[in-house]
């Protein structure tokens, strides 16, 4: 297995993954979303979003998707997210809780045979030789928020749902950066969710030619959340796209853009770094 070979030579030449975007580079631990907030109702729909951290993939379950392709550039992120959704089949909620909050390894015995011969092996190494402080040290990036308030499948009902409803789940993945994204896709889908990697584009108008490839990639009267901005609680499309980053903020020239800002909405939700404080907005792409 390619993943487990590298992390093993990374290990052997005490060296650590990169935390930025790569083939093999550090995973989300969670999402640093309020991912609660903002997805709807996703039953009987098909849905295409980002691997990471496994959250978005688990919130759609919990919203009663079972139709969920996901794509990530990191080959380390699909083994994780499967390590999730495998702990909610093994395991009874309180424990799945726990697993999911610090990646026991007593949890990890008593449902890692649910898990695909090389998954099992890449992670059988890793709690074997590990305690989880050093693997989460080894293979994330680990985020200080609000797990439980911004993730719908801490709620015991909504993760009986997601175990009930993963023998429907058809899902496929794909290895790949946003860009070649869509040789990948050969169906339409009601709804793209990309988290918040537009905040790392600094080619408005390569970004801006992604989107309306992949909104061609949309049934009738799809969405795509296509931006996640942080304590940014403005009103109008074009301020919010403007904010995206710095780049965004100089080169989204108004005119030449017009047709995403008019078809752009705005969520406006509880922040998931300081909630009760600021708001996180998200920015929605309409077919």
């Amino acid at each position: 297995m390619e993943e487990l070979n590298y992390l093993k030579y990374m290990l052997d030449e005490e060296k650590s993954l990169n935390t930025h975007f790569e083939p093999y580079g550090k995973v989300y631990f969670h999402s640093n979303e309020n991912l609660r907030g903002y997805i709807p109702d996703m039953s009987n729909k098909s849905v295409l979003t980002v691997s990471s951290s496994g959250d978005h993939l688990l919130n759609l379950m919990g919203k009663g998707c079972t139709n969920i392709d996901t794509f990530d550039i990191n080959r380390f992120s699909p083994l994780f997210s499967d390590l999730k959704l495998y702990s909610v089949l093994g395991l009874k909620f309180n424990d799945a809780c726990v697993f999911l909050n610090t990646l026991d390894r007593k949890l990890y015995n008593r449902f890692k045979y649910y898990l695909p011969d090389e998954e099992r092996a890449f992670f059988n190494f890793l709690f074997k030789n590990y305690d989880n402080d050093q693997i989460i040290s080894i293979l994330f990036n680990f985020q200080y928020v609000d797990f439980v308030n911004n993730n719908n499948y801490f709620d015991k009902d909504t993760l009986l749902r997601i175990k009930n409803n993963l023998s429907k789940l058809r899902h496929e993945h794909f290895c790949c950066d946003m860009f070649s994204l869509n040789n990948y896709l050969n169906h339409n889908y009601d709804a793209i969710f990309l988290s918040n990697i537009s905040e790392y584009v600094y080619d408005v108008g390569k970004f801006v030619k992604f989107i309306d490839t992949l909104r061609d990639k949309l049934n009738k009267g799809g969405r795509i959340y296509y931006a996640y901005l942080y304590d940014n609680n403005m009103a109008f499309p074009l301020d919010m796209i403007r904010s995206i980053n710095q780049s965004f903020y100089s080169d989204f020239d108004p005119y030449i853009y017009s047709d995403i800002i008019n078809s752009t909405e705005i969520i406006n939700i509880e922040s998931a770094m300081n909630p009760g404080t600021s708001k996180d907005s998200v920015l929605v792409l309409r077919k």
